[in-house]
């Protein structure tokens, strides 16, 4: 059968049907920054941006952006699915139970029986996790803004919410949940922290914002920072902050008088170039910060005047956040997944396990029942479709191409997948569950597209225009 791959650029696989059915946004940022930034021009209109199409089926596996560690279990961001993951053994970890949300995760928080998923222009989901296992959604609150991190204190949550500032929304006595306040007067809002009375705020462009919530309903201007970089992640213990700002390092800030507070010193890893500080964690006298070039760094605080790095993980894939347990580090990887290191000598930490989530659908094509879906990092994916009356596919095989899949073509038994640098690689399909490599033409072209007819491949080779291939052999 003549196919044609279809280049995507989602997290989420949708395989959508003529008719009705729920709008849904497109839960894709297209990077590091563009996941929490919001963009000031776009106005979601009431129905969304979709007509005569409705969604029917959902592939939502993607990259691991968030990361929160209880004891010996995870909540983790897995595309557009809020999974739960048992780690007692780390080097075999196992899944719980996962739920579907409405966006990409971009946040999570967890306090009690309660979980609040931050998903960008999808806004925040409640999901009750009383019971691991047993995930189940306790409503949504469509933020104006862009829902790019959250945090818990009490009965309420408080969103980073972008251009749309912060938000509060009650949790408790509230189906869905409600917002009951907000602080506009911020310029892009990409993470906060609460502890006690205030919100501390990392404002992309205006530093670190420090906002009295005693009163939930009514924030008021406490006092701020102004940051040389980016600001885009914030911890907070007793009087000291940490701001995670960019290209600019990782600042500690006193904030003992949050009408005025002062920075105490600054580690910036100059050496490091294209280093991007995006988040941080900070337990007993060490800073953890995701740098989503080089990994996790561990950076010794207790000299708040000169904090100094001991130690670099270097991760696989682009380290979005953290999350300390004992003598564990979990490190949410992107498109790498989870990753687990022992930091008892933080001056030598060691991989423990780790766990697969998806990666980006750049491209799909379907045959027989059957959808061949380009994952990037993670090679071709074969989904079963072929019970439409099932909200998720069923995922029936992996071939793990060696560069990054771009797109998908198939014939009969044969798939075809524009690797990237790694050319175009042909797979036996005759049994899904296990694909495997029989042939490939490797190129110095960047392949990105595919399609084939009888035994002529076509591929998309860039710089290099189309390319023609004989596959009769």
């Amino acid at each position: 059968m003549f196919a044609t791959a279809i280049l995507t650029s989602i997290t989420a696989l949708f395989i959508a049907s003529a008719g009705g059915g729920s709008p849904t946004d497109d839960p894709t940022p297209l990077s590091v920054l563009e996941r929490k930034l919001a963009d000031p021009d776009h106005t979601p209109s009431a129905t969304g941006d979709s007509w005569n199409v409705g969604v029917q089926m959902r592939w939502a596996e993607g990259a691991c952006n968030a990361v929160v560690s209880r004891n010996d279990t995870l909540f983790i961001g897995n595309g557009a699915w809020f999974q739960t993951i048992d780690f007692r053994f780390a080097a075999s970890p196992v899944s719980l139970d996962r739920i579907v949300v409405p966006g990409l995760v971009l946040d999570v928080a967890v306090e009690g029986t309660t979980a609040c998923v931050a998903s960008g222009a999808a806004g925040l989901t409640v999901i009750d996790v009383g019971d691991p296992a047993a995930l189940k959604s306790d409503g949504i609150y469509d933020t104006p803004g862009t829902c790019g991190a959250v945090d818990i204190a009490g009965e309420f949550a408080y969103v980073a919410d972008g251009a749309a500032g912060l938000r509060i929304v009650r949790l408790q006595f509230a189906t869905p949940p409600v917002e009951v306040g907000s602080y506009t007067g911020i310029s892009s809002a990409l993470d906060v922290v609460v502890e006690g009375n205030f919100a501390y705020v990392a404002d992309f462009i205006d530093g670190l914002v420090i906002l009295d919530v005693s009163t939930p309903s009514a924030p008021v201007f406490a006092g701020s920072w102004s940051s040389p970089g980016t600001a885009s992640g914030v911890a907070v213990s007793g009087d000291r902050a940490w701001l995670a700002d960019g290209g600019n390092g990782l600042h500690v800030i006193d904030v003992s008088n949050s009408a005025a507070p002062s920075k105490l010193g600054t580690y910036d890893a100059l050496l490091d170039l294209g280093r991007y500080f995006y988040g941080v964690t900070v337990s007993g006298n060490y800073a953890y910060v995701t740098d989503s070039v080089y990994g996790l760094r561990l950076i010794d605080v207790s000299n708040p005047a000169a904090p100094s790095q001991k130690s670099l993980i270097s991760t696989d894939g682009d380290a979005q956040g953290s999350s300390i347990s004992g003598v564990r580090a979990y490190v949410a990887d992107g498109w790498n997944g989870v990753e687990v290191h022992d930091v008892s000598i933080p001056t030598n930490p060691f991989p423990m396990g780790s766990f697969a989530t998806g990666d980006l659908a750049w491209g799909v094509t379907h045959d027989a029942g059957l959808l061949y879906t380009a994952n990037r990092n993670r090679g071709l994916m074969i989904l079963d479709v072929s019970n439409m009356s099932a909200w998720e596919p069923t995922l029936t095989g992996v071939y793990d191409t060696p560069s990054w899949a771009h797109a998908t073509a198939v014939d009969g038994d044969r798939a075809f997948v524009a690797d990237g640098s790694a050319g175009v690689r042909l797979l036996d399909v005759t049994n899904p569950a296990t694909p495997n490599e029989t042939g490939a033409y490797d190129t110095n072209a960047f392949i990105e597209g595919v399609a084939v007819s009888g035994t002529t491949v076509y591929a998309a080779a860039k710089s290099q225009g189309l390319l023609v291939l004989d596959v009769s052999v």
